[in-house]
């Protein structure tokens, strides 16, 4: 449904009792409410809400404006880790480029025969290499670091699954199936460590009751900082959200 020119996305539950307003970081504004919930009252309800709604579609507006789309241009800084790294060339002997990284860099290794002429047009087929790149090494570090909290916890996983998604960083199934955004590898590491402690407590509790909250809390008395942390940062991360063409 279209409301104030925007596209409402609806989600309708037989057994919900209430109506609630969710604003995405991306800017997508959800409806969830029962299915004998009328369009004229989710209106209402809208428009009650209106102020509330702009406020944080303006807040989500802005953070992206302050991030502006990546390039692979030189200089250009890069989270990894939680730390911006400058993008540097190197020459490489090899026939194709890749990336590494050092300290404070973000290392493109260019063929030798193009490296130092190579223009910004040319680069952008290094993206490609660069989401391989934030890949293998967030699986590799990731799933080191659930091995360690599965061992701190006593919470193991049956499977371990890794995907790129747009909003979602974690989820745990009823199957025991703990799947992670490996797009996490740009946050800091006590980041990813409670998003991974907090999947794994779901092994426990499939809710997030009061329970639930307690046994992330028992592991990690800071959690609070951490989710402050990925509202407020979520546009840093988001150059790696979809494939660059």
């Amino acid at each position: 449904m279209i409301w104030e020119g925007f596209e409402i996305q609806l989600e309708r539950k037989p057994r919900r009792r209430s109506l609630s307003i969710y604003v995405k970081p991306t800017g997508d504004v959800i409806v969830r409410a029962a299915m004998s919930v009328r369009e004229d009252q989710i209106r209402k309800f809208l428009d009650l809400k209106k102020d509330w709604i702009l406020k944080h579609i303006q807040k989500f507006e802005e953070a992206a404006a302050q991030n502006p789309p990546k390039t692979l241009s030189h200089a250009e800084t890069f989270p990894f880790l939680g730390k911006n790294l400058s993008l540097k060339y190197l020459p490489t002997p090899l026939k194709t480029g890749f990336f590494s990284r050092s300290e404070d860099h973000l290392n493109l290794h260019l063929p030798e025969n193009v490296w130092r002429d190579i223009s910004e047009d040319d680069l952008s087929q290094y993206w490609k290499q660069l989401f391989a790149f934030y890949e293998r090494e967030a699986k590799k570090l990731i799933t080191e670091r659930v091995e360690v909290w599965a061992h701190h916890t006593g919470l193991n996983p049956k499977k371990l699954s890794f995907r790129n998604q747009k909003t979602r960083w974690g989820s745990c199934s009823s199957r025991g199936t703990v799947t992670l955004n490996w797009r996490l590898i740009a946050a800091p590491l006590d980041v990813i460590d409670y998003l991974i402690l907090h999947e794994l407590s779901h092994l426990e509790h499939m809710n997030h009751s009061a329970k639930f909250w307690a046994l992330v809390e028992k592991h990690d008395p800071d959690y609070r900082d951490k989710e402050a942390w990925l509202k407020n940062h979520h546009h840093t991360l988001d150059f790696l959200k979809v494939p660059a063409n």
